[in-house]
């Protein structure tokens, strides 16, 4: 794929070591964070998405973009995703961890670093069980909670793409469900 992958090492540049949660802190020792691959979670028609293993042992996900960082209009929705994601601050919604930019095959790709959340989808978990009324109910209710977060907002987000390969299930938690993919909200 993509990522530049030597004895299952995907050395990545960034402003500033992984793991911190905000893009003013600096990389003392300007070394290159170095993720080794665990597998790719999903593929769409604008990203990669990748879980993989830091340099301190945790699982994070990356989200690589498929197209050039210097084209003006995706750049613009790129970095409208990455202000979406720093200001949430909800246990259901992974947090953004950084950002960098890498060239692969001559294209300036971006890539976004965010929490890991476990589970499989919605639509994953469909496929192999049947939801009580119960279940469904409170799927419902956990997804209008978020939905009311995200509007509460100033601006207010809107996510635009709700489905159930955008919602994690995450059975023995408080919480039930994660909503990821902020790729097109808009506010």
């Amino acid at each position: 794929h993509n990522l530049h992958i030597q004895n299952s090492k995907i050395e990545l540049k960034s402003k500033h070591r992984v793991g911190t949660v905000s893009n003013k802190k600096s990389n003392p020792q300007n070394q290159e964070p170095k993720y080794i691959l665990e597998r790719i979670l999903g593929e769409g028609s604008s990203a990669t998405v990748y879980l993989v293993t830091d340099e301190e042992g945790n699982s994070v996900v990356i989200k690589q973009f498929k197209n050039s960082i210097l084209n003006t209009n995706y750049k613009e929705k790129v970095e409208r995703e990455i202000e979406t994601l720093r200001q949430i601050n909800h246990p259901q919604i992974p947090k953004y961890l950084d950002y960098f930019e890498k060239v692969i095959e001559k294209r300036r790709l971006p890539h976004l670093v965010m929490e890991y959340k476990e589970g499989p989808t919605l639509e994953t978990y469909l496929n192999d069980n049947r939801l009580q009324i119960e279940q469904i109910s409170t799927i419902l209710k956990e997804i209008l909670l978020l939905l009311q977060y995200i509007h509460s907002l100033q601006p207010a987000l809107i996510h635009r793409d709700i489905k159930p390969s955008n919602i994690i299930i995450q059975e023995n938690t408080t919480a039930n469900i994660v909503l990821i993919d902020f790729g097109i909200a808009v506010d």
